[in-house]
C-alpha cells in the first residue's frame, strides 16, 4: 500500500515536471515584444495624455473650493456627475506619477480592486516592477511619498502653460470694449496697458501669497526638524487643497460659506456671460451661412444652444469626453488673435476708413469711430475707467486654483512657484494687452462688448473665429454649469445627500433663468465687468490679504513670526488691498451698471 502511495506521488512529481518544462518552452517560443509594439504604445499613450488636457480642473477648483470649505463640519455633498468627473481627473493625475508609458492605470483604482478582491493582490507597485524590473516596489513606493511630500509631477512650463489657459478666456474679447467706454482716442492705449500690467502685477503678487499661506501648511521638507524654512512655524500633516480648505484653517469653519458664495456668484454670472456670447457667435454664423429674418437673430441662437447642446451636455453623467474641448478654445484665441492682427495691420485693410470693403455692410454702430483732429482727448482718470479696470480684474481671476497650482507644482518650493506665478501672469498680460489693442485700434470708440460683433458676416476669417469660440463654449459650459450647482447645493443643503431628481429640477430651472437674461441682456461686456467688480474684487484682492493678516497676527502673537520693518510694510499694503476691493467693487459695479443703462449720467 505504501509503495503505491509513493509510486503515485512520484508520478505526480514528475507529470507536474513535464507541465512546468512545456509552459517553459512555450514561453521561450513566444517571441518578445518588438520596437514597433514598444513604440506604437509609448506614441499611443502620450496622445491620450496630450488629449486629456488639464484645463478643465479650474472649474472643477471652483466645486473642490466649495466642497473643502466645510469639511471639518460635514460630509460634503457633490453631484453624480461632479464625483464622476473628479475620480477621472484623480486618476489622470494619479497616473502622471508613472515613469513608464505603460503605467498609465490610477493608485486608487488597484487599491480599491485590492480591497474588494480576495484573490489578487496586485498592487501598482507590483505592475510597475513587472515592466521594469530596475525599480524595486519598495523604492517606488518611497519615490511616490516622496513627490507626494514636496508637490506633484508637474514642471513649471506646463503649470504656466495652464495658468495662462485659466487667464485667458472669452472675457479677453470685451477688452477693447472697456475702454471704448473711455472714449475714442488711440492714445488711451497707453495708459490702459498700464492698467491691465499693474492689475497683474497686483493678482500675481495675491496669487503667489495664497502660495505662500499652502507652503506654510504644507509638510516640512526632510531633515529640517519639522519646521518650514520660509516661516520658522510648525507645519500641518497635509497642504490645504482649496482656497476653502484654506480659508477654513486660517479664519475658520463658520465664515466659510463666504467662500461657497464667492463661487456661486463667480460661476453664475460666467454661465451668463457664455450664453450671451453664444448668441452673438451663432446668429452671426447663421447670416454668414445664409440664414435670414427670425433665424438669423441671437434670440434663437440662444434658445437653440441651450435646448439643443448646453441642457443635455450639462445633465450627463460624466464630462471626462469633454476634456480636448480646452485644447479648441486656446485653438481659437489663436486663430483670433492673429486675425485681429492681420485686419489691423496688412496693407488696404477692409475696415479701415474711410473705404474699407467691409464697411459698407457694417451697422453704423459697429463701424470704426476715432476723435478727430483738433477735438479734446478724453480723461482717462474717469468714473469709466472702473469698467475696464473690472474687466481687467476677470481676466485674472483665477486664484481659486491657487493650492492646486501649488500642490502639483513638482519640487512646489516657493521659488519655483514665484516663476510659474510671474510667467504665467506676464504672458496672461502681453496677451491681453495684443488682443485689446488690436481690437480698439481697428474699431475705436464703436468696440462692441464682444469685439468679435463688429467684425462683418461676410468676413470669412471672422467667420472661423466665431466658429472657434462658440464650439470652446459649448465645450466648456458643463464645467462651468458644474461648479455652480455644486456651489448652491453647499450653501441651500448644508452638506445634505441631494437626489437625482433634485440635480434634474435645479438644472432645468437654473439654466432656463441663465436664458431668460440672456434674451434680455446683449452686452456680454457688461456681464464680464460686473463679474470683475464684485467677485474679482473679492476673490483677488479681500480674500487673500484678509488670509495673509490673520495668518501673521496669529503667529506673531504665539512667538512663532518675528516682526519687521518689511512684515508691517507688507500688512499695511494688504490692508489696502482690502480698501481696494471693497472700493472697486460698489464704485466698479456701480459704474458698469449706469454705463450700460444710464449712459447719460456719466
Amino acid at each position: 500500500m505504501m509503495n503505491n502511495i509513493a509510486t503515485t506521488k512520484k508520478e505526480r512529481c514528475h507529470k507536474s515536471m513535464q507541465r512546468q518544462s512545456s509552459m517553459m518552452a512555450s514561453s521561450t517560443s513566444t517571441p518578445p515584444p518588438s520596437k514597433t509594439t514598444w513604440f506604437t504604445t509609448l506614441v499611443g499613450t502620450v496622445l491620450i495624455q496630450m488629449m486629456v488636457m488639464k484645463q478643465v480642473i479650474l472649474v472643477e477648483a471652483f466645486s473642490s473650493a466649495v466642497i473643502s470649505s466645510s469639511s471639518t463640519r460635514r460630509t460634503p455633498c457633490m453631484s453624480t456627475a461632479t464625483k464622476s468627473h473628479h475620480r477621472f481627473l484623480r486618476s489622470y493625475s494619479s497616473s502622471s506619477h508613472s515613469s513608464s508609458p505603460l503605467q498609465f492605470f490610477p493608485n486608487k483604482m488597484y487599491e480599491k480592486h485590492t480591497k474588494k478582491s480576495t484573490t489578487t493582490t496586485i498592487t501598482h507597485a507590483s505592475i510597475t516592477s513587472s515592466f521594469d524590473d530596475s525599480i524595486p516596489p519598495k523604492e517606488e513606493e518611497e519615490e511616490l511619498a516622496a513627490q507626494k511630500i514636496n508637490g506633484g509631477s508637474m514642471g513649471v512650463r506646463k503649470s504656466t502653460f495652464n495658468l495662462m489657459k485659466g487667464c485667458l478666456g472669452s472675457g479677453l474679447l470685451a477688452l477693447p470694449s472697456g475702454i471704448a467706454r473711455i472714449g475714442n482716442d488711440p492714445s488711451l492705449i497707453l495708459p490702459s496697458s498700464v492698467l491691465i500690467l499693474v492689475t497683474g502685477l497686483i493678482s500675481a503678487y495675491t496669487f503667489f501669497l495664497i502660495g505662500r499661506l499652502c507652503r506654510h501648511h504644507s509638510p516640512p521638507p526632510p531633515n529640517n526638524g519639522g519646521k518650514d524654512v520660509q516661516h520658522s512655524s510648525p507645519i500641518t500633516s497635509s497642504p490645504p487643497s482649496s482656497l476653502g480648505d484654506l480659508w477654513t484653517r486660517e479664519i475658520g469653519s463658520k465664515s466659510s460659506w463666504v467662500v461657497s458664495l464667492s463661487c456661486c456668484l463667480t460661476t453664475a454670472g460666467v454661465a451668463l456671460a457664455y450664453s450671451i456670447i453664444l448668441g452673438d457667435m451663432l446668429s452671426n454664423l447663421a447670416v454668414t451661412l445664409g440664414a435670414s429674418g427670425v433665424l438669423a437673430t441671437r434670440q434663437v441662437s440662444i434658445l437653440a444652444a441651450s435646448l439643443l447642446a448646453v441642457y443635455p451636455l450639462c445633465s450627463v453623467q460624466s464630462l471626462a469626453f469633454l476634456s480636448p474641448f480646452s485644447a479648441a478654445g486656446v485653438c481659437g484665441l489663436i486663430v483670433t488673435c492673429a486675425f485681429m492682427g492681420a485686419r489691423l495691420l496688412l496693407p488696404n485693410s477692409p475696415y479701415a476708413l474711410p473705404t474699407g470693403a467691409f464697411l459698407s455692410t457694417l451697422s453704423p454702430h459697429l463701424r470704426p469711430i476715432f476723435k478727430s483732429q483738433g477735438a479734446p482727448s478724453p480723461s482717462f482718470l474717469s468714473p469709466p475707467t472702473l469698467v475696464l479696470t473690472s474687466m481687467a480684474a476677470t481676466g485674472y481671476l483665477v486664484h481659486f486654483t491657487a493650492p492646486e497650482f501649488y500642490n502639483e507644482l513638482k519640487d512646489n518650493t516657493l521659488t519655483r512657484f514665484g516663476k510659474l506665478t510671474s510667467c504665467g501672469f506676464l504672458g496672461t498680460a502681453i496677451i491681453s494687452i495684443v488682443m485689446m489693442s488690436f481690437g480698439y485700434l481697428t474699431f475705436g470708440g464703436s468696440c462692441a462688448g464682444m469685439i468679435l460683433n463688429n467684425y462683418s458676416t461676410q468676413d470669412v476669417g471672422a467667420a472661423v473665429c466665431r466658429f472657434f469660440t462658440a464650439f470652446s463654449l459649448i465645450g466648456t459650459y458643463p464645467f462651468m454649469f458644474g461648479g455652480l450647482r455644486s456651489a448652491f447645493f453647499q450653501l441651500a443643503y448644508d452638506g445634505k445627500k441631494v437626489s437625482e431628481k433634485t440635480r434634474r429640477n435645479f438644472t432645468r430651472m437654473t439654466l432656463t433663468g441663465i436664458t431668460c437674461l440672456a434674451l434680455v441682456l446683449k452686452d456680454a461686456g457688461f456681464v464680464v465687468s460686473l463679474i470683475g467688480a464684485l467677485m474679482g474684487s473679492a476673490i483677488i484682492y479681500i480674500f487673500p490679504s484678509m488670509l495673509f493678516l490673520k495668518n501673521t497676527n496669529r503667529r506673531m502673537e504665539d512667538g512663532t513670526l518675528a516682526k519687521s520693518v518689511l512684515l508691517n510694510f507688507e500688512r499695511i499694503f494688504n490692508k489696502c488691498l482690502i480698501g481696494f476691493g471693497l472700493a472697486l467693487a460698489l464704485l466698479g459695479g456701480g459704474v458698469s451698471v449706469i454705463s450700460t443703462f444710464f449712459p447719460h449720467m456719466l
